[in-house]
């Protein structure tokens, strides 16, 4: 956790801890520091099968990032359309695009909300096409478009953001946002 100054030990969520004979730890060292935060990648010519979210084999689906990072970790996301609805599913991740709003999509495909946010932050996307745009129950929404998003099917609240808080403490941050042509 400290070449610099000789602690060769694993971080907890090293993918030597466990993995070798008989369930022990590769190599002689012990787990000796807490997790280290990773960033795991995304682009469009990715692919969720046999992607690890390194840079150079990265996943094809935002989701698959979401899903193998733990909190801490951050989503990074190649420019490209993206047609899926995300869950942070109670992850205090960052999910941020590496060239911004303008060149990163994500398209709801008219299937659901198209992000599901609680306690993680977005960063430089356009979400748009969505049965609603965003739910927060607490986060960070920052340098985003939110366009083109409709509730008016569902019944729903929030065409283009709706915050709930009910019950809790959270509070949801929003930072250079342009919320524009959203229905509810």
């Amino acid at each position: 956790c400290d070449a610099e100054n000789g602690d060769y030990t694993l971080a907890e969520n090293s993918p030597a801890v466990g993995a070798g004979e008989n369930g022990s730890n590769i190599g002689a060292l012990g787990i000796g520091c807490g997790i280290i935060n990773q960033v795991f990648h995304v682009a469009t010519n990715g692919s969720d099968e046999t992607g690890n979210g390194s840079e150079s084999n990265p996943f094809a689906t935002i989701q698959a990032g979401i899903d193998a990072a733990i909190d801490g970790d951050t989503v990074l996301v190649a420019a490209g359309t993206y047609v899926e609805n995300i869950n942070y599913n109670g992850k205090t991740i960052v999910i941020k695009s590496s060239h911004g709003a303008d060149s990163t999509i994500i398209d709801g495909g008219q299937n659901a909300r198209v992000v599901l946010l609680n306690q993680g932050t977005i960063h430089g996307f356009t979400i748009t096409h969505g049965l609603g745009g965003i739910k927060s129950d607490g986060g960070q929404i920052v340098n985003c478009f939110i366009i083109n998003n409709s509730t008016e099917t569902t019944g729903e609240d929030g065409g283009g953001i709706y915050a709930s808080h009910y019950g809790t403490v959270d509070t949801t941050f929003i930072t250079n946002v342009t919320i524009a042509q959203n229905y509810a």
